[in-house]
């Protein structure tokens, strides 16, 4: 028993044995991510290279050696080559990393989600940038026809207003000559302007000459009919207002 316990192939087959252990359990319980083919491998490898380390120790123990081993008394004891090679396929290759962690897949679906989200509605802002551009266009140039519209309508009232008092004009013209001294003496003009308001007496004499004013507001003021100083004194003020220039903005 000593004597097995001071061989070196079966600490060598211990540790072995012991490293198997530890790789089986940790791909028993490796997560379920890890594909199967993968596990198998790892397995059969572990097994193998535990079968050569146990069968290079039974031969030791029953006095065989393998080749060269009298040559390598007293070099290390190292591995079976082939149970080099079915370690080194069982732990992988250096630095090598495994990402079927179901949190990073979990963030990464979730991340795709967000991201598909985005885009979609990038895509509905840019549809109603346009839907906005286009209903702007169309109010500019609504606006526009408005503003044509509005200057062509103002333009016809300005028109008409002017034929309108330009016709107006001409017809209190036409009155006025009707009463004046040339045509109807002052006396008389005075009866029958004696009956209107005094602003339309006041238009009527406006368009007279200085003379025939003169004529009409003295009778108005003497007449014994009419004999009104007052009434006179307000056609006279009417005909001055009359002839005032419209005054410019700001002035007093």
């Amino acid at each position: 028993m000593t004597k097995l316990l001071t061989n070196k192939w079966f600490a060598a087959v211990i540790g072995v044995v012991a490293f198997a252990i530890t790789m089986a359990v940790m791909l028993i319980f490796q997560k379920p991510e890890t594909q199967p083919a993968a596990r198998s491998g790892d397995t059969n490898a572990v097994s193998t290279a535990t079968n050569a380390v146990t069968e290079a120790a039974a031969g030791e123990s029953h006095g065989e050696k393998a080749p060269g081993a009298a040559e390598d008394s007293h070099k290390p004891s190292t591995p079976a080559p082939s149970a080099t090679a079915a370690f080194s396929g069982a732990i992988g290759e250096p630095g090598a990393l495994s990402f079927n962690n179901p949190d990073v897949k979990t963030l990464r679906d979730e991340l795709r989600r967000e991201r598909a989200a985005l885009l979609a509605k990038e895509h509905q802002l840019q549809e109603f940038a346009r839907f906005l551009a286009q209903q702007k266009q169309e109010i500019g140039v609504l606006t526009q026809k408005v503003l044509e519209a509005k200057a062509a309508m103002m333009k016809e009232l300005t028109n008409q207003m002017t034929v309108r008092y330009t016709n107006e004009e001409a017809r209190v013209r036409g009155l006025a000559q009707v009463y004046a001294g040339t045509n109807m003496p002052p006396a008389s003009a005075v009866q029958i302007l004696n009956g209107m308001e005094v602003d339309d007496i006041a238009r009527l004499l406006f368009f007279m000459a200085y003379k025939d004013q003169a004529a009409i507001l003295e009778n108005f003021a003497t007449n014994s009919l009419t004999k009104d100083t007052g009434k006179a004194t307000e056609i006279s003020q009417k005909i001055r207002k009359l002839g005032e220039m419209p005054k410019l903005p700001g002035t007093k």
